[in-house]
């Protein structure tokens, strides 16, 4: 008989306590390495869904800390060397799994934008209070012509 967790196959099912304490014990009995034999013990999930969520969630050697500068500056200069490849980069910053040095770079990506788009602003609004105007010269020739002569 099939599982209704197997019959949502396509829906994202979200991981509960009791699967996280499951796969937690199934790692712990089997190493993170054959993760196809694990995902046959969860029975709901596949081998790349326990692999996942070990190494993005559930994994003790990561760390929660607050991201440091010098992490910040080591996710921005890997990133030009190694493109998106968050598993490389991760490497070079203990504790830090992918997904989250992936999601550490789109929060300093976003706080960039941010700031180019508020120094933009600030620099139109100032180009403004220093804006004098002149009108052209189809504007002076109309409003001559429109003169009355006395």
């Amino acid at each position: 008989m099939i599982s209704q967790e197997k019959k949502k196959q396509g829906k994202k099912v979200p991981w509960t306590k009791e699967k996280d304490e499951k796969l937690q014990n199934c790692v712990l009995q089997h190493g993170f390495v054959n993760w196809s034999l694990i995902a046959t013990e969860m029975k709901t999930r596949n081998s790349k869904q326990c692999r996942e969520r070990w190494t993005n969630a559930l994994n003790p050697d990561i760390s929660v800390e607050k991201w440091t500068l010098e992490e910040d500056k080591i996710v921005m200069q890997y990133v030009n060397l190694y493109g998106n490849q968050w598993a490389n980069i991760s490497k070079i910053l203990p504790g830090r799994s992918p997904n989250a040095t992936k999601n550490r770079y789109r929060v300093l990506l976003r706080k960039h934008q941010i700031i180019q788009t508020s120094q933009m602003k600030f620099l139109s609004s100032e180009m403004m209070k220093n804006y004098i105007y002149m009108p052209s010269y189809n504007q002076i020739l109309h409003f001559t012509s429109n003169q009355k002569l006395i």
